[in-house]
């Protein structure tokens, strides 16, 4: 075998070498994509502990809704304490305070109010719901009637069937005693002086006693007065505290505007007569001018 023959096969040899070699890296490296595609994936494990706190973080407290019940959008709520103290309003028993209503003036628990007076002689008090009057909370007010909280229970404290329970203020020198005409009708005496007297300064006359709007089924029904001093001007025509003036001369009394009827018609007139709503009852007082 000569040189160039031996070289020949020195070199086929190393070629199929490094075919040999190219084949068994290249097969290797083809092993090693395909086991990493279908690589199992890593599972992490999560403790029964963190488990959960997890279904803890995710339940909301009810306070977080408590909105959605205060909206009522399907006006499912139950009745309020309102609604269920009126269904029971005749079977609560009679307040033992020393207390005397006076006259109530019904709406809503905004607009509602009553004159109560202390019976133990502290006087009389314009309240409205949550108002406290001796140990007792104002919780409703409704027609001649109001609803007391007192120690956690309920009570009652109604106006007098027949009046509002104020005895007429005794008549001034200038004013004779009123005579009964009938049970509700009543004439009294005034001078003329003495009404000129005390209208000389309306503004100030107004500022001696408190005057508000009634209202009956949300419409206006007179104008309620209250917090009359003893030998007023007002006591003296025969006014008592709770009177709801209702009318003059047969003519609705529906703002301060329209009582105001009342001081004119007495600066004018030698008679007339003034409808109110004392205690639940229809009156009528009847002046007589001289």
């Amino acid at each position: 075998m000569n040189t160039t023959d031996w070289i020949n096969r020195a070199l086929m040899l190393l070629q199929a070498m490094l075919m040999a070699a190219a084949v068994y890296f290249g097969v290797k490296a083809g092993y090693r994509l395909l086991l990493g595609e279908f690589a199992p994936c890593a599972i992490s494990r999560v403790s029964e502990k963190d488990s959960r706190k997890n279904a803890a973080a995710a339940i909301h407290p009810f306070s977080e809704f408590a909105v959605i019940s205060r909206r009522n959008l399907f006006g499912t709520q139950e009745p309020s304490d309102r609604q269920r103290i009126s269904s029971d309003i005749e079977r609560l028993r009679q307040t033992r305070l020393k207390l005397k209503l006076r006259g109530t003036i019904s709406g809503s628990e905004d607009t509602a109010c009553g004159v109560i007076e202390d019976a133990s002689g502290k006087g009389q008090f314009l309240v409205k719901v949550g108002d406290t009057v001796q140990d007792a909370v104002v919780v409703m007010i409704l027609k001649g009637k109001i609803v007391l909280q007192v120690g956690g229970r309920e009570e009652l404290l109604e106006m007098d069937q027949w009046s509002s329970g104020v005895s007429p203020s005794p008549p001034s020198s200038g004013a004779q005693s009123p005579a009964q005409v009938d049970d509700r009708q009543q004439v009294i005496s005034l001078k003329r002086s003495q009404i000129d007297d005390a209208i000389k300064d309306i503004n100030q006359l107004m500022k001696q006693v408190r005057i508000i709007p009634n209202f009956n089924q949300g419409k206006p029904d007179g104008l309620m007065i209250s917090g009359i001093p003893q030998d007023s001007f007002f006591s003296q025509i025969g006014l008592r505290n709770g009177d709801i003036l209702s009318g003059v001369d047969g003519k609705s009394i529906e703002s301060v505007d329209d009582a105001l009827k009342l001081y004119t018609g007495m600066k004018s007139a030698s008679r007339l007569k003034v409808q109110l709503k004392r205690g639940g009852r229809e009156e009528v007082i009847d002046y007589a001018i001289e």
